[in-house]
């Protein structure tokens, strides 16, 4: 449970409100950030293709807002309602190292997870005129 006593957005979360086939898919990553969050799945197991999924709380839980395919450095932006938004990127990289992204004039650090994997999501009143950048990356 969250602080504000809601569920916690988890793998099973994604792989049901996702529509994924609970057998095959496997979610490789979840990034949270209060009421936003973003997840990576690999729709059939086989690492071959992964799709980057925009979530935000709505008022009967998580909810997707957006779903495209992933590649290195994929941004998924997304609008829900007046005022709310939110902007996801993520990427590869070597388990453990981080990769900086600025978003809004700030630095933030990423973590790469045990697959490799990293991701940054935040909310925002409207995406325009801001999307997040990758400031370092071990990956390249």
């Amino acid at each position: 449970m969250t602080k504000d006593g809601g569920p916690e957005l988890t793998a099973e979360l994604v792989i049901e409100l996702g529509g994924w086939h609970r057998l095959f898919a496997r979610v490789m990553l979840i990034v949270v950030d209060g009421d936003v969050a973003l997840s990576l799945v690999d729709g059939n197991g086989d690492g071959g293709e992964l799709e980057i999924e925009a979530w935000h709380r709505g008022p009967t839980g998580w909810e997707a807002s957006a779903s495209s395919g992933f590649g290195h450095g994929s941004t998924q932006g997304s609008v829900w309602g007046e005022g709310a938004a939110q902007w996801c990127i993520a990427g590869y990289g070597v388990p453990g190292e981080t990769t900086v992204v600025r978003f809004r004039g700030d630095d933030h650090e990423c973590r790469a997870n045990p697959s490799g994997l990293w991701g940054f999501v935040r909310q925002t009143a409207d995406i325009a005129g801001y999307q997040p950048e990758i400031v370092t990356d071990p990956a390249r």
